[in-house]
């Protein structure tokens, strides 16, 4: 699977942790929305995640491989983020992407260009 459509698992209560295979390019909006997920790995070659997809999880980390290039409005707002590493390809950040997180640590590669809302 190449993406992960809108929704698919929008308000699944039991949903914990995902394990994406190497496949997946795109994650669509609010794929993962509303589910108490703690966990996830994005994986080498992942190049975007859609608006909303994350927000009202529980993450509380998250670390981008250098493949990713753009972030959706809202993408993780409402999580309990505590950290976050972002890759070196990110060129577009949606608003409020990381609004109303706990973020205490943000480690940020450099940025040939960039687009963030």
């Amino acid at each position: 699977m190449e993406t992960i459509p809108e929704k698919l698992f929008d308000g699944c209560p039991k949903l914990k942790n995902i394990l994406l295979q190497d496949t997946v390019k795109h994650i669509g909006h609010r794929a993962f929305a509303n589910t108490p997920i703690d966990s996830i790995n994005f994986p080498e070659g992942i190049l975007s995640i859609g608006s909303y997809a994350f927000t009202r999880t529980a993450l509380t980390s998250i670390q981008f491989p250098d493949t990713i290039t753009s972030v959706g409005n809202d993408a993780f707002s409402s999580v309990p983020l505590e950290t976050a590493t972002l890759g070196s390809s990110l060129s577009s950040v949606g608003q409020r992407a990381f609004a109303w997180t706990q973020l205490r640590e943000l480690v940020v590669a450099s940025y040939a260009n960039r687009s963030w809302a």
